[in-house]
């Protein structure tokens, strides 16, 4: 650089910092503010991918306990990580999907909850409702509670009072709600008041 053009900019800078005007960042100066970007930007990624992993693993692991249906995705990651895993899950997909065909064709079974087990039915079969009150030696008058998976499904089956919703949304146990006026259920399930005991379950096996 030419002496007379360099003690100029020399000079210019000087003044600046006299004036207190804003400096250009030198070259260093640039590379370690990049390097400090590119650091966070890591960090971010970093943090980022640890809550997708996290949330693909609580999923994956949800569906296993359930014996839910698999993405060619989550089959390969078990492969890898852990492949007996992969064949109890196979085993339980197994058992779920005998299970929904007993129920399908009238049938009993028995299976988890998430208080105890049960002996459950199709609720909306009377005949199927008729062998389960045999098999508990019950009467018909002495109605059975109704497992649903999820509270949106509720208006189907009952008519929902507004407290109902509230209660649900706070409660984090297991909980039966008498609701009135039962509808599209097998009538021999339903109170003589028209009332059923709905409870939303949590137990994966039975969602």
């Amino acid at each position: 650089m030419n002496l007379k053009l360099e003690n100029s900019l020399v000079v210019l800078s000087q003044r600046k910092k006299e004036q207190g005007l804003p400096q250009r960042p030198t070259k260093k100066e640039r590379n370690q503010e990049l390097t400090r970007e590119e650091r966070l930007l890591q960090h971010y990624q970093e943090q980022i991918s640890q809550m997708h992993e996290s949330n693909f693993q609580q999923e994956l692991q949800a569906k296993l306990d359930s014996g839910q249906e698999l993405t060619p995705e989550e089959e390969q990651y078990l492969e890898k990580v852990n492949p007996d895993a992969l064949k109890e899950h196979e085993k339980l997909k197994e058992e779920v999907r005998k299970a929904c065909e007993i129920l399908k064709n009238g049938g009993i079974i028995l299976y988890p909850t998430d208080t105890i087990w049960g002996i459950g039915c199709d609720a909306t079969n009377e005949v199927a409702v008729k062998r389960v009150y045999e098999l508990k030696l019950r009467e018909d008058s002495k109605a059975m509670l109704v497992l649903l998976d999820d509270v949106g499904k509720l208006a189907s089956y009952v008519e929902v009072p507004d407290v109902a919703y509230e209660l649900l949304e706070v409660n984090d146990k297991p909980m039966t709600i008498i609701y009135p006026n039962a509808k599209n259920l097998a009538k021999n399930l339903i109170a003589q008041d028209q009332t059923i005991g709905i409870r939303i379950t949590s137990e994966t096996f039975t969602k």
